[in-house]
């Protein structure tokens, strides 16, 4: 069982202010090597970004997970507590860089997961199940069968009275771990957490996130 850990909220834990971040500094130097706009794919980076530092709005609150939108690929803003909070489960391959929150003049030591390996090049589509649900509730299969065919019916549901394309079931190859922490993209992009690794953060009683229930069954290699 996994659940959706979706930190695309607005509510008390953010204190209804997102995204979180305003800005990256005054003196941020947006054309250099190591801005964060070069962080352009879900790959291992050439040159370490500079991630200092990520500025809150004063009306916020310095949560374990921070709502960003300078940094376009698939990754995680996390505090240390959510960092150490991961050791011992098995994470999607991605690269750790310190990073700096600013929160009403004072700084943090936080951490940018940045993914590099998009895991929709995994997918046994076979072996997987996709449907639309339209506004009756009816759902219909639909066949796939590349990573590209899925992105394209998926953008094509946003605007269909078929209703958005979903995944009932997702199956992985065999030379899959069995991810704890993982993402996923159909048109907007889906963190994952194991059952076991949500019941961690709940009892860590970490911030800047929802712990959301997913219809969506992943299969893992036995």
């Amino acid at each position: 069982m996994f659940k959706i850990l979706n930190y695309f909220i607005c509510n008390d834990q953010n204190n209804f202010v997102c995204p979180q971040v305003v800005s990256m500094g005054a003196d941020y130097r947006w054309h250099s090597s190591e801005s964060v706009r070069n962080i352009a794919a879900n790959r291992p980076l050439k040159i370490s970004p500079n991630l200092k530092a990520f500025h809150l709005d004063d009306n916020t609150k310095a949560t374990d997970v921070i709502w960003q939108n300078d940094i376009d690929t698939i990754g995680l803003l996390v505090s240390k507590r959510f960092s150490d909070s991961l050791s011992g489960y098995v994470i999607q391959a991605h690269e750790t860089y310190r990073a700096e929150v600013v929160y009403r003049e004072a700084s943090f030591a936080y951490c940018w997961l940045h993914m590099v390996e998009e895991l929709e090049d995994r997918i046994v589509f076979p072996k997987s199940e996709f449907f639309t649900a339209n506004a009756n509730g009816v759902d219909e299969i639909v066949e796939i069968r590349s990573r590209e065919e899925m992105h394209e019916k998926a953008w094509l549901g946003l605007n269909s009275t078929n209703g958005p394309l979903l995944a009932r079931k997702i199956a992985f190859p065999p030379d899959t771990p069995h991810f704890d922490l993982f993402c996923l993209r159909l048109v907007g992009h889906k963190y994952f957490a194991s059952e076991r690794l949500a019941n961690e953060l709940t009892q860590r009683q970490l911030t800047g996130f929802n712990l959301d229930d997913t219809k969506t069954t992943f299969v893992f290699p036995p």
